[in-house]
């Protein structure tokens, strides 16, 4: 576990290694204020309330979930395109996100300039 002292209410696919692991332990600021509703520059606007930020911070949003994002349309269960025009639309296409972003990017770079 990420926080020995807590037990998570969820897990999204939790495949880490050990050294990962350790490394994210080393992050301090850990918000637990629910699901993000809006980031702005100077803050994130959060289910339960405002955390201030600044234009220097890097936002890491932990709390979707995947199933908002995978590669088919929920409405109708149809498979949506990864390539649409000149644009390449980012989406878990497998459960596991740094599995999807690892295909995303290989499309990106095994086709640039193509399109």
């Amino acid at each position: 576990r990420l926080d020995t002292t807590r037990w998570p209410a969820v897990f999204h696919g939790a495949y880490v290694s050990a050294e990962e692991l350790q490394q994210m332990r080393r992050v301090q600021s850990i918000i637990r204020m629910g699901h993000v509703e809006e980031v702005t520059v100077s803050a994130l606007k959060l289910e339960g309330g405002d955390f201030p930020t600044g234009p220097d911070t890097l936002h890491i949003d932990c709390t979707d979930s995947w199933e908002r994002h995978c590669s088919w349309d929920r409405q109708s269960s149809k498979p949506m395109p990864v390539w649409e025009g000149q644009t390449i639309r980012l989406q878990h296409i497998v459960e596991v996100a740094s599995l999807s972003s690892g295909f995303n990017l290989e499309l990106e770079a095994a086709f640039v300039g193509m399109l």
